[in-house]
């Protein structure tokens, strides 16, 4: 049975927290070895956080459909999943495929409205990684 999309928002909701909050993590150790020490180590430690920080973030929001059988964090906590069309669970791939649309910008916004007018209620990287949220 297809997702309702209320849930379906919140769940992304949940998901973009947490992938905020993973960068968090790595900005918050980068701020404490400021703390700790000023010397030029630090600042390119610091750099590295950045940088993972953001690969951690961005990786989340690639694979967060693909880890756990097609169960985000958002997404079991809610109760929906994503699978293919032919049922099977999704994976890293197709996980990838369906959320990088969210990555550029003006796709994005479209990604976000068109559950709403499309008739079978399946966003774009849907449609192209084969996929869609069900209950």
């Amino acid at each position: 049975m297809r997702a309702p999309l209320g849930r379906r928002v919140l769940a992304f909701l949940i998901d973009v927290g947490v992938a905020f909050l993973a960068l968090l993590a790595f900005l918050a150790m980068g701020y404490v070895l400021g703390l700790i020490a000023d010397s030029a180590i630090v600042v390119i430690a610091q750099m590295l956080m950045v940088l993972g920080g953001s690969i951690a973030f961005l990786g989340y929001a690639l694979a967060r459909d693909g880890i756990m059988g097609g169960r985000s964090v958002g997404k079991k906590a809610l109760g929906l999943r994503v699978v293919k069309c032919d049922g099977s669970r999704c994976d890293l791939v197709s996980s990838g495929l369906r959320n990088i649309s969210f990555i550029i910008p003006v796709v994005g916004v479209v990604e976000l409205l068109l559950p709403v007018v499309d008739a079978e209620g399946l966003r774009l990287g849907d449609k192209i990684a084969g996929t869609q949220v069900v209950v």
